[in-house]
Order: structure tokens, then sequence, then C-alpha cells
């Protein structure tokens, strides 16, 4: 009896090695290209295996398994085994888990591999802002970079960016030197922003990068239909605090007094005792004018401002499509007359186009290419006026 349990035991055993299957294939991405590095396992169990430098495996796993196919930046996917020998798999990407994939100067890597002082920033977090203005929406995004905005004027509100202290750094879209600035770029046209703080950015790009790198990645085509977006916003800006206790003129006037008798510069606009009292009397105001200049110079309601953009998104296994279209419109809140045909109002109007398209060619070539352009049209207010004799 004790022989025939043995040789039932051994038959079921033998029966079970004997019914393991082996399955095969080939993991790529959206656009066929092959992705060695992804983590293959067989659910339940120990048993796993990791695609090759072609994105090709081999496993073998025990019937009806459900092999789980995973890595950062892809969704993972879990796929039965049912009556299948070999099993290819397209991995998508999944947007939440690219904030561990960062964009260095010579490619991407896994965040907890990055060994240099480089942080990223994702487009969402730019629109968080609520800023038209890419630089400006930078601003506390980032440890070690500042912005400092010097003017709040329609068109030319960019900020000067710092990088630890260093200005001007080296700015790259998509890979390509920009000169002049990057503050007019459409913020929804931004995939993410890495910056390069350290050695990291001088032993790629030089002594170019010894003031700090910023690297803008734009939004590139995905596989599948078309997606087509479109936005709308509507801001409204006002002073939100009107200075407090402003001197009149006749104690700015007596303030003045005072400090030239300190100075000892008596022919740099003392004021006499009968002009003080006019100011204080106001009896000549055409004269003596006693003038509220920021009543003057600011409106006491609000200045609009209107972003739009619409967009198209998708491709397929060949190409891969990204184009948008932008308007932005903002007033400001300075206060102006219109003389006859001629309107001084502070005005901004920013046309932009993006396109941008990627071609698998081959299993190992890519084409990528990536168009843009920039309408501006601007009113300032005359300042200053030199009259000639």
């Amino acid at each position: 009896m004790k022989e025939i349990k043995l040789f039932i035991l051994l038959l079921s055993i033998s029966w079970c090695s004997f019914s393991q299957e082996v399955i095969q294939g080939v993991v790529a991405d959206d656009s066929g290209m092959p992705i060695p590095g992804i983590n293959i396992l067989e659910k339940g169990k120990a048993n796993g295996a990791v695609t090759d430098f072609d994105g090709g495996y081999k496993i073998t796993v025990d019937p009806n398994a459900v092999l789980v196919f995973s890595s950062i930046g892809f969704q993972t996917q879990e796929i039965k085994t049912t009556g299948k020998t070999t099993i290819n798999v397209t991995m998508k990407e999944d947007i939440q888990s690219l904030s561990e994939i960062v964009v260095v100067g010579y490619g991407a890597q896994k965040k907890e591999s990055v060994l240099g002082s480089i942080s990223q920033i994702k487009g969402e977090e730019l629109l968080d802002s609520g800023s038209s203005n890419v630089t400006n929406a930078l601003s506390g995004a980032s440890p070690g970079l500042v912005v400092v905005q010097g003017s709040g004027q329609p068109g030319a509100d960019d900020g000067d960016i710092f990088i630890r202290g260093n200005a001007n750094p080296l700015i790259l879209v998509d890979g390509v030197e920009i000169v002049g600035g990057f503050a007019n770029i459409n913020p929804r046209d931004v995939e993410n922003i890495s910056t390069l703080k350290d050695g990291a950015a001088t032993a790629v790009y030089g002594i170019r990068g010894a003031n700090g790198v910023i690297i803008i990645t734009t939004k590139r085509g995905k596989t599948g239909r078309p997606k087509v977006s479109y936005n709308s916003e509507f801001s409204v800006k006002s002073v939100l605090n009107e200075p407090d206790n402003v001197l009149d003129a006749f104690s700015a006037q007596s303030a003045f007094n005072t400090g030239i008798l300190n100075d000892q510069a008596y022919t740099s606009g003392y004021a006499s005792a009968v002009d003080l009292a006019h100011w204080r009397d106001g009896d000549l105001p055409y004269i003596y004018p006693n003038t509220d200049w920021f009543d003057v110079a600011i409106r006491d309601d609000y200045a609009t401002s209107l972003n739009q953009t619409i967009s198209v998104r998708g491709g397929s296994d060949f190409v891969k499509y990204y184009a948008s279209a932008g308007y932005l419109t903002e007033g400001d809140i300075t206060k102006t007359e219109k003389l006859f045909n001629y309107d001084p109002k502070f005005k901004f109007k920013r046309y932009t186009f993006r396109g941008n398209l990627d071609f698998t060619l081959t299993k190992t070539t890519r084409l990528n290419t990536s168009v843009s352009s920039r309408l501006e049209d601007k009113t300032n207010l005359v300042t200053e006026v030199t009259l000639a004799s």
C-alpha cells in the first residue's frame, strides 16, 4: 500500500513539472520601440524575469498563470497566459509615475539614481500658479531657484531667474538653446521643467552651464485617437491694499527742506516759508498743486485677462503629433485717458502656435520635429518726452 501511495505522489509531481508552460514575447512602448528592464512576475509566486536589451523575455510558469508587467513610468499590466505561448505587450505611460523620471542633460534617469542636484516641475504645477508667464510660474516652485519680477506691466512682466544666486542660466527647450528667455511660452504646452543646479550642469554643457541649466520639455503626441482639448481662463486683477499715511504736498516739501538743511545743499530745491504757506493753504492749486499720484495713476475698478488654448494630441505607430494654438489678452490697472484717436492704455496680446511631430522610421530610428511661433501686440505708455528746440 505504501508503494502505491509513493508511486501516485511521484506521478503527480512529474505531471506538475511537465505541465508548466514556457511563455515568451517582446515588450515595447507606444511607438513600437523595445523596452529593456521591464519586470515580469508570475502573480502570487516568487518567479520572475526581466526583458533584455531588445525587449525580449522568456519565463516558465504554471498553467493558467497571470503575468504582471511593471516598471517605473509605465502602467502595470496583468495578462493571463491561458492558451498562449507568445505574449507581446505594449506598455502605456503612467502620467502619475512620470514624476519618478527626471530629465537630465544626457537623457532621463530614475529619480533615485540621480546623484546631482536636479529638481523637476510638472506642467500641471505651473498651471496651479495661475500665471500666463512661465518665468513667474516658476517662482517658489523649485529649491534654489529665485525669480525676481521687476515690473507688472502686461507683456513686460518677465522675471529674472537666479539659480543659487547665479544669473543668466542656460535655457533649453526640447534640446535647443533659447536666447532671450522663455517667458512667453504657453504654459499649457509644457510637459515638465528640469533644473540642473550643480556640477551636473557643467559636466554636460561645459562652461555654458556654469550658472545652471533649465531644461524645458514640451508635450508630444501619443498613440491613440485624436484628443482635442480646449481651455479658457478669465481673471481679474485689482489693487489689494492702497498705501496708507501718504504725505501731502506741504508735508513732503517740509521733509525735503529738512533734508536739504541736514545736507547743507541749499541750491537743491529749498522752498521758502511763503511757498510752504501756499502748499498748506491750497490757495494757488495750479502753481502749488497737491496731487494724489496714486489716485491719478491707478484705476478704481479692475483689469481683466483672458487666456485661451486649443490643442490636439494623438498618433499612430508611425507618427505621433501634438499641436496647439493659444491666445492671450491682458489689460492693466493703470489709469489712462484717450486723446483723439490715440489710446495710451496698456494692452498686451499674444498669439502662440506649437507643432510637434515624432516619426518612428525603424525600430531603432526616430525623427522628432518641433515648430513654434509667437506673435505679440503690445501697447506701452509714453513715460518720457524730450522736447528739442
